[in-house]
């Protein structure tokens, strides 16, 4: 395997908007700019790369990431703890001298479909799809901190820099769309791609963005074929060129996608009963009393955003795309350390009809056998009291939700003990997460190693495993 350097003289930042050599420098604003087809950081535009031959048969092709920033409280989810309400008010013994106040959830749970899968009360879109779900009720991670918490959700490791899950997917298994992005990012915060090639960087799509005219595509057209052209003169000789290879390859996709595919952003193609199906054009109305009025942390506000995304991310699977990641709550919107059942009253209205939606438009399409969809936090809330009806965070045991992909349908997989305190059955650390999803799409993660000085890098700790109990 040949040494992958890394380009470090100069930030990938500076270089790709002001360097005299690259798409920034003399400006593509119809594709890169505020306002164009690729929101936000210009610099991460993902190529379209071959990537690895596959290591076994996949069972899925695609993965929908959705990530909810804050730790969502698992125990008002999709988590039913009995013994939680029986034993609310007396004191926990949390290890170190420390006791907390055993809380109960303050909504109701059922069980739906022929797996009888407890869920909450709050999200019968979830409900509605329960058969499909793989409930992993053993996650654990190492940080109990949102910033080290997330970094490590996203990329497995909450300290040193390394590549987010989706760029070791497309370093592994490449773009199935020469006209479209192997990974794209439609709300939120998706990772970096850290040492891998820069091509492997997913990228931010805006829905609202307007097809150029004519005229400013073939003026685009004629800007791509000097870039190219120049930097295939010059580029090879600065320390950058792999950056900078990716940043005009990413032109040359962008102009593909905004002329050969624009039906793959184009929502007004889909049926009324499809916008139904995710809610889409449902107030955001929490009825009588509003829960906003409660002082609470929540996503309000986002919920035709939310549902608008999840149809796009169909939409975007649909047509061959690798990955694709969403992100709603940052540090915050999910983090009730008081009034939790407000918090997650309201959340759940944003997200639930939209998610359940997904799944169930996936399975009616044939899709869902071949596309993963992952739900979670970066960790998951206490079983004991903190502040004001509040959660703290919990990083020993918390939940995350797989649907699709050839995991088992309608099933629990591992077990917390019966307050949730602690795993007590087939623990799965974030890494290992990573892995059975990689696992799914081909990928052996002992196996994808990049070479960084001289030293074969794998996207996991020694001890990563797959988890094949929770999969089909």
């Amino acid at each position: 395997m040949t040494d992958n350097h890394l380009h470090a003289k100069v930030s990938r930042r500076s270089l790709l908007r002001g360097a005299a050599l690259g798409l920034g420098g003399l400006g593509t604003a119809g594709l890169f700019a505020h306002g164009g087809l690729f929101a936000g950081e210009p610099a991460v535009a993902s190529a379209p790369i071959t990537g690895l031959q596959p290591h076994h048969a996949p069972k899925a092709k695609s993965l929908i990431w959705l990530m909810w920033g804050g730790g969502p409280s698992q125990f008002d989810w999709i988590t039913y703890k009995p013994e939680l309400t029986k034993n609310a008010g007396k004191s926990l013994d949390l290890g170190g001298g420390k006791t907390g106040k055993i809380i109960a959830p303050e909504v109701s749970f059922k069980q739906h479909g022929e797996s009888g899968l407890w869920v909450s009360e709050l999200f019968p879109g979830f409900a509605s799809v329960a058969d499909e779900l793989c409930v992993i009720e053993s996650m654990k991670c190492d940080n109990a901190g949102h910033p080290g918490a997330f970094k490590q959700m996203l990329t497995g490791y909450d300290g040193k820099p390394m590549p987010s899950l989706a760029s070791w997917i497309v370093y592994g298994r490449g773009a199935a769309n020469p006209n479209l992005p192997a990974s794209v990012n439609l709300m939120g915060g998706s990772g970096s791609s850290g040492f891998l090639p820069a091509s492997t960087q997913g990228v931010s799509l805006d829905l609202q963005a307007k097809p150029p005219s004519d005229g400013s595509l073939s003026t685009t057209r004629r800007m791509l074929d000097a870039i190219g052209e120049h930097n295939q003169m010059f580029g090879v000789n600065y320390d950058f060129a792999d950056v900078l290879s990716a940043r005009t390859a990413a032109g040359e996709l962008g102009y593909r996608m905004i002329t050969a595919a624009p039906e793959a952003i184009d929502l007004s193609k889909e049926s009324q009963a499809t916008r139904d199906l995710y809610g889409i054009d449902e107030p955001e109305n929490f009825g009588g009393k509003s829960s906003l009025e409660v002082p609470v942390l929540n996503i309000g506000g986002h919920k035709k955003e939310y549902a608008e995304r999840c149809l796009m991310a169909r939409r975007l699977v649909e047509r061959g795309v690798r990955v694709v990641t969403m992100e709603l709550g940052g540090r915050r919107g999910w983090d009730h350390h008081n009034h939790v059942k407000a918090g997650m009253t309201i959340n759940a209205k944003v997200v639930d009809r939209a998610i359940g939606g997904l799944i169930a438009d996936l399975k009616q399409r044939g899709l869902l056998q071949t596309t993963i969809v992952a739900i979670g936090g970066e960790f998951g809330r206490t079983p004991f009291l903190q502040g004001t009806l509040g959660r703290d965070h919990y990083p020993r045991a918390y939940t995350w939700v797989v649907a699709g992909g050839g995991f088992k349908r309608g099933f629990v997989y591992g077990q917390s003990d019966e307050l949730g305190k602690e795993v007590v059955g087939d623990k799965v650390h974030v890494t290992d997460l990573h892995a059975t999803l990689m696992w799914q799409l081909g990928l052996d993660h002992k196996r994808l190693a990049y070479k960084v000085g001289g030293t074969d890098v794998l996207p996991g700790e020694r001890f990563t495993q797959v988890h094949h109990g929770m999969l089909a």
